[in-house]
């Protein structure tokens, strides 16, 4: 007697069990057999799952390399984003809005001198993701999304090699207030000048953002100082075999007003020029009255 009150004790359970479910899985084992090789010829009883006929070692290898893939495709994203960290983190930007800059949030009409500028910087970009070594110079009015197009191609340099090329942007007026600031205060965050210079030495693509800048960002003739001639000319002794993506406001001309021909020369180096004296300032948006509303 007691057997049978424990054998329908479990029978009320599984029924409240079930009841308890929304959606109960119904399965039964059918009188088929997979011989497959993923269980390496063994036959496997087929089941029914839910009206869906499966090989019980089939469906868990598969639901295994799905997690497999998902798992790979996580960490893939994860390396990514590490990556772009490390390169917004490393880099020095005057503008933080920069950090968003790519080839797709920079909008150019058709046919336009913009529109030509950013596809020979996507295939700029694609040339030094192939190893190919040369500089990069755009040169034109501000606001023409010169630096937008410069830091759109380390960014997907960075993305898309996987880590194979290091990438980094240096705001040239950042990069000399900064090593300044080491000289009086004893190392400003740990850095010292061959620290900054090395930094920018060491990646495969720089980004050295508004040359001339740094001089003096009124007047064009207003000649470099001893101090900016040291740092630029250690950084560019260390680049003579590495790719670097130089922005500025001036032209060759210009520049060598600023500084001595011979920097000029070794930063110049084996290059591509992208002029973009034709294209409109990209800040320059004019608003209507109705765009204002009150605050």
């Amino acid at each position: 007697m007691e057997r049978v009150k424990d054998v329908m004790g479990e029978i009320q359970k599984n029924k409240d069990l079930q009841a308890s479910t929304a959606n109960p899985v119904r399965f039964s084992m059918l009188d088929k057999y997979c011989e497959s090789d993923v269980h390496r010829g063994k036959t496997v009883q087929m089941m029914c799952v839910d009206g869906e006929e499966l090989c019980p070692i089939c469906k868990r290898e598969a639901d295994n390399k799905q997690l497999s893939t998902e798992l790979k495709h996580k960490a893939k994203e994860i390396q990514k984003q590490k990556r772009l960290d490390t390169l917004l983190q490393n880099s020095l930007f005057e503008d933080d809005n920069l950090k968003q800059a790519g080839f797709k949030n920079y909008y150019a009409e058709k046919g336009t001198e913009a529109a030509h500028n950013k596809q020979k910087m996507i295939q700029v970009s694609k040339a030094y993701q192939e190893g190919q070594t040369f500089n990069t110079w755009l040169y034109g009015e501000p606001g023409t999304g010169k630096t937008h197009l410069a830091v759109a191609a380390i960014r997907t340099i960075n993305e898309l090699s996987s880590g194979k090329f290091t990438c980094l942007f240096v705001n040239t007026s950042k990069l000399m207030q900064d090593i300044r600031r080491t000289f009086s205060n004893n190392g400003f965050g740990g850095e010292t000048e061959s620290s900054y210079i090395e930094r920018c030495a060491s990646p495969d693509i720089l980004v050295l953002d508004d040359l001339g800048a740094e001089s003096g960002r009124i007047g064009k003739e207003n000649q470099a100082s001893d101090f900016v001639h040291r740092v630029l000319y250690a950084i560019s002794n260390e680049r003579l075999k590495k790719s670097t993506i130089i922005t500025t406001n001036l032209t060759f001309d210009e520049l060598e007003t600023i500084y001595d021909k011979k920097l000029v020369s070794r930063l110049k180096g084996k290059h591509l020029a992208l002029d973009f004296s034709q294209t409109q300032d990209h800040r320059d948006q004019k608003m209507n009255v109705g765009d204002v509303t009150d605050g």
